[in-house]
């Protein structure tokens, strides 16, 4: 991973303590902390498995890819995170059920 310029709304994957799959977010504010550690607010996006595990009644009849994500949506917790936690960049497409080009199983 080498260095790269982050912005505010720019999404991100991001280290997960366990080494699992990084975490994806949006970032909503860079700011640096009172301890001094540069830092990010971020809107996280669920991965198949956490949406699957968290709402499996709502998407029980639903194909879902390996690689989508979902935006939490409703009270979304903000979290600091510091921006050493950054893998890097990623790219988010927005597609509604009505975009979909897999139906469902």
């Amino acid at each position: 991973s080498g260095s790269f310029l982050l912005r505010q709304f720019d999404t991100v994957q991001l280290e997960a303590p366990d080494d699992d799959k990084p975490y994806v977010g949006t970032i909503l504010r860079l700011y640096e902390a009172d301890n001094k550690k540069k830092t990010a607010d971020v809107e996280w996006f669920y991965l198949k498995d956490e949406i699957l595990e968290f709402s499996p009644k709502n998407h029980k009849n639903q194909h879902i890819e390996d690689k989508e994500v979902f935006l939490a949506e409703g009270e979304v917790e903000v979290v600091d995170n510091v921006l050493g936690s950054i893998r890097n960049p990623c790219y988010i497409v927005y597609l509604s059920p009505q975009d979909s080009l897999v139906e469902a199983n």
